[in-house]
């Protein structure tokens, strides 16, 4: 009787020598795994506040489309460059297809691959969904186009957001000009 009480003296000794050690012996919020706080590391590590909020971009570059006929539908293929919010300098590329249904003269639009990547680290972008209209829509040029978040990588991973893009055209070139509300956790 008296070594298993001596071992389970041992065990507990032990678990509570692992337990600050592994997370957060350093309860001073310098090196080591605690969070200034005092929280270990290993709870802290499970809840962390979300980042972003508003966001905004502007990107320039070219386009190639057709718009909307009587007979077809139409595309837009874009790609720039520009600066976005929690990204900095970064690319843009996406294709916006122009469907006819429900017996409409002309299309509505919609794209699953819109994608902001940052120049500064390529492993870190979104995709996301764009749709204009239900129908009646010549081109996505000039128009509001609504975009909602597909996926995000990297410190996009999780991310969640919606807002809307307006691509203002002159010849084969567009600026546009991007708003909404952009969180993520990383």
């Amino acid at each position: 009787m008296y070594y298993l009480k001596r071992i389970s003296l041992i065990v507990t000794v032990a678990s509570i020598a692992l337990w600050t050690v592994g997370c957060g012996g350093n309860q001073g919020g310098g090196q080591g795994n605690a969070v200034p706080n005092g929280t270990p590391a290993l709870l802290a590590d499970t809840v962390q506040p979300a980042k972003g909020g508003h966001f905004s971009a502007s990107y320039a570059g070219t386009f190639v489309g057709r718009a909307c006929g009587a007979h077809r539908g139409g595309h837009f293929n874009f790609e720039g460059n520009g600066e976005a919010e929690y990204f900095g300098s970064s690319t843009e590329s996406g294709a916006l297809h122009g469907a006819k249904y429900r017996g409409e003269a002309l299309c509505a639009w919609s794209s699953w691959n819109a994608t902001l990547v940052s120049e500064a680290n390529r492993h870190d972008y979104i995709v996301l969904n764009l749709y204009l209209g239900d129908g009646g829509v010549d081109t996505p040029c000039n128009k509001r186009v609504a975009w909602s978040m597909r996926y995000g990588n990297g410190k996009f991973n999780g991310a969640n957001g919606a807002g809307k893009v307006t691509f203002t055209c002159t010849g084969s070139g567009y600026v546009d000009r991007w708003t909404g509300r952009l969180t993520f956790s990383r």
